[in-house]
């Protein structure tokens, strides 16, 4: 089997973006929507808003969270995301979002399945790994253990010339996977108090971004939901 750093060892592509994000203590829904639109001028509504959820995989020694935790420079992670109400129903969608120098991208797979709560979910990666290319299920060998589901609101917006793309996620909960047969959207959720702003730029538009950026009074911050996640559960 090659090993995980031989993996993630790549280019990024063209379509590669840079990422900031902010958090907004203690905004809700609407209030935060409007915080940010208030303050960056020029936003349209790129896609209606909709809930979206995400089975998140890593390997049993949780090689994901400590490559994102340590700010690796070459990492990925690795989730099964589905749209619209939080039940786990198809279509679904397998992303690898990689990182590498400061560009992040995504590769993406589409999936036909069941309802994902009358799957066994320690088999579910394995029936992943099977419909992948060669590279894909290389990877997917590594990280294919289920380990936490986000799920979230999301509004999408864009600035007028299309350079930008600014995302608003509230209502974000979490629920743990681990040690569970099948998939858990029920028990013990955790949720958070905060908002995610996400501004996705290429990176000829670094410049428009840090006019945009500068309009929101908080410094861009390192955050992954999926980290933060499993920090706030071990701390329960």
């Amino acid at each position: 089997m090659r090993a995980l750093r031989d993996l993630l060892a790549v280019d990024p592509p063209h379509s590669g973006r840079r990422e900031y994000k902010h958090l907004l203590p203690s905004l809700h829904g609407s209030r935060a929507v409007s915080w940010v639109t208030t303050r960056v001028r020029g936003l349209r509504e790129e896609y209606p808003p909709r809930q979206v959820s995400s089975l998140y995989f890593d390997s049993a020694s949780y090689s994901c969270y400590c490559q994102s935790n340590a700010g690796a420079s070459e990492r990925v992670k690795v989730r099964l995301r589905w749209y619209g109400a939080l039940v786990a129903d198809s279509p679904f969608t397998l992303e690898f979002k990689h990182r590498a120098n400061h560009l992040g991208w995504k590769t993406q797979h589409a999936f036909t399945l069941p309802d994902l709560r009358e799957r066994n979910l320690r088999a579910l990666g394995v029936r992943l790994e099977e419909g992948l290319g060669a590279d894909a299920r290389a990877l997917m060998a590594h990280l294919r253990v289920p380990i936490l589901v986000t799920s979230y609101h999301r509004h999408y917006f864009v600035t007028a010339d299309g350079g930008i793309r600014v995302t608003v996620d509230t209502a974000l909960r979490y629920f743990d996977q681990r040690l569970r047969p099948a998939l858990n959207l029920t028990r013990d959720a955790l949720h958070c108090d905060f908002a995610v702003v996400e501004c996705k730029v290429e990176p000829r538009g670094e410049a428009q971004a840090g006019r945009l950026l500068r309009a929101l009074p908080l410094r861009p911050t390192r955050f992954s939901k999926y980290c933060h996640a499993l920090q706030s559960l071990a701390g329960r």
